[in-house]
């Protein structure tokens, strides 16, 4: 992600659920949280704008994103 850029993340959920979605470094640390709630039914766009949860910009590449919906 280069300075300034933002990265839009799609999904889709059958039914109304709570989601949160993270995104993790390559040493497994979580850098951001762009998701921890309830979501609607549907297509959902959530946008990651490079930086971490302190609004630090967050240079290291991303390796995961664990998206969890509670049932």
């Amino acid at each position: 992600l280069r300075s300034g850029g933002s990265v839009q993340l799609r999904f889709e959920l059958r039914t109304s659920s709570t989601v949160s979605l993270d995104l993790f470094d390559l040493q497994g640390r979580r850098i951001a949280r762009l998701a921890d709630g309830a979501r609607s039914a549907g297509p959902h766009e959530l946008t990651w704008d490079g930086h971490d949860d302190a609004g630090r910009d967050e240079d290291a590449p991303v390796e995961q994103r664990r998206a969890r919906r509670a049932r």
